[in-house]
């Protein structure tokens, strides 16, 4: 399964599998179903699930039916503003912690991969201790909006993404790192 099967990497890799003759599951946010023709295809088949990366039913889908999932859905620049901060810690970050906790709460441990590209935790790798710190804290301050999804089937994107933008609000992320 591919999450953010129309971007750059995503569409690469699903059509790199669909050519090999995969099956693939895909989720897209709907105003990027337009851009699936991206992936080409000679010979796998493709399913096709809309929403976005913190689409809970979405989430559970996935992870009841594939073996390996794929969280290619990211924001990545060099030159990203300071308003897309929270956004971009809630896709690059909070993402994979969603999923992780669905699996466990899913009893699939084990039993599902998550693959995510190195290039989303560039800014979250480093030797430096107030960049651990800040990380630490996110994670931790993270686990209030993550206990209670049992049962939700909504999508979690305004919750999520509220949570961020309220966090580096009051924790700015240390000097030197974007």
């Amino acid at each position: 399964a591919i999450i953010g099967a129309t971007g750059d990497l995503g569409s690469q890799l699903a059509k790199e599998l669909l050519n090999k003759g995969y099956k693939v599951t895909v989720s897209v946010r709907p105003e990027s179903i337009g851009k699936l023709t991206r992936m080409g295809s000679k010979g796998g088949a493709v399913h096709v699930l809309k929403g976005t990366v913190f689409s809970i039913d979405n989430l559970k889908q996935l992870i009841a039916l594939n073996s390996t999932i794929f969280q290619m859905a990211a924001m990545i620049s060099l030159s990203i503003d300071r308003k897309d901060y929270g956004r971009a810690l809630a896709v690059n970050g909070f993402s994979q912690g969603l999923i992780t906790g669905l699996i466990k709460r899913a009893n699939r441990e084990g039993k599902v991969r998550l693959i995510y590209p190195a290039t989303q935790r560039v800014t979250l790798i480093s030797d430096r201790e107030d960049v651990n710190d800040w990380a630490d804290k996110a994670v931790a301050a993270s686990d209030s909006v993550f206990n209670d999804l049992d049962g939700s089937n909504d999508d979690v994107s305004e919750r999520v993404m509220g949570f961020a933008d309220r966090f580096i609000a009051g924790n700015p992320m240390p000097e030197g790192v974007n």
